[in-house]
């Protein structure tokens, strides 16, 4: 991954960081930057596009959970939540039930209208995290998902306590907060 294009995008210059991503592709073809570049188009809102790169990936890799889990991810943002719960089904069940996923899964769910499931798996989030550690960030994107903002919110904090990776995709401009 290109280093610059990481932190472009973790300072939320993503035209810069797709530029560099795009770079370090064509200077190694074959190390396949396509998931970074895919992230990148899905954090610029181009949804569309980075549904196509992270179809590139899975067409070389078709078991690679984090282009899954992504692809997921801008899937929902597209308006193809029930399309998206199958993909992160796949991913969740590849990557043994990452909780990061789940987390996800519980939006796809709940945006796709089916809120029993949505629930069901918040309730195996909920039952690992009694057990163990379950990173904050997987709840944040559970509640919105399920349009409980005020829960969302703090599990918000819990995740700046705990210095999780979501809040660099935060910095990204967005007309809403919770999309």
């Amino acid at each position: 991954r290109s280093q610059l294009a990481a932190l472009l995008e973790a300072k939320g210059r993503t035209d810069e960081a797709l530029e560099w991503a795009q770079r370090a592709r064509e200077l190694d073809p074959l190390a396949l930057y396509g998931r970074d570049i895919g992230w990148i188009l899905f954090l610029s809102r181009r949804y569309a596009d980075a549904i196509r790169e992270f179809h590139t990936v899975l067409a070389v890799q078709p078991d690679e959970s984090g282009a899954l889990w992504y692809l997921g991810f801008a899937m929902i943002e597209h308006g193809e939540a029930a399309e998206a719960v199958r993909v992160l089904e796949r991913s969740a069940a590849l990557s043994g039930r990452n909780p990061a996923v789940l987390g996800v899964l519980v939006r796809a769910y709940a945006r796709a209208g089916q809120s029993t499931e949505a629930l069901r798996i918040l309730g195996e989030l909920t039952r690992r995290r009694e057990a163990g550690y379950v990173p904050a960030a997987a709840f944040v994107n559970a509640y919105l998902g399920l349009g409980d903002y005020q829960r969302a919110l703090e599990w918000l904090d819990r995740a700046f306590d705990e210095r999780s990776k979501i809040l660099l995709g935060n910095s990204v401009k967005r007309e809403d907060s919770f999309s």
